[in-house]
């Protein structure tokens, strides 16, 4: 328990420095800087406990895969984002042809207009 309770004070000193930054701000009434916390503190411990009941049904085999979920939806955002910049590519490309091929026309209509 004792481990528990030092790994908890050590990742949680950060949320206490942004704790004194709010209440050294005026604009938010103490009540609703305690309430904020509470609710934090209970949503955590909610999902947590969500967790804690899930892994009691998923067989212990299966847990450690559980980690290939971010992985997985990371490399589909890269996928993605590398899929976007080359249609921007492409664009940009068609856009620069139909400049090019704006450019044309007016100076043959520069070079017709001239005759």
């Amino acid at each position: 328990m004792g481990v528990g309770i030092v790994a908890f004070v050590s990742t949680n000193i950060d949320d206490l420095l942004i704790l004194m930054a709010f209440f050294a701000t005026p604009r938010f009434p103490p009540f609703q800087i305690v309430l904020g916390q509470y609710i934090g503190m209970g949503s955590l411990i909610a999902v947590s406990l969500l967790g804690f009941l899930i892994a009691l049904v998923v067989p212990r085999n299966l847990i450690g895969l559980i980690g290939l979920f971010p992985i997985a939806i990371g490399i589909k955002e890269l996928l993605e984002l590398h899929k976007k910049s080359n249609d921007d590519n492409n664009n940009n490309k068609d856009n620069e042809e139909e400049e090019e091929k704006k450019e044309e026309l007016a100076e043959q209509r520069l070079q017709r207009s001239k005759k």
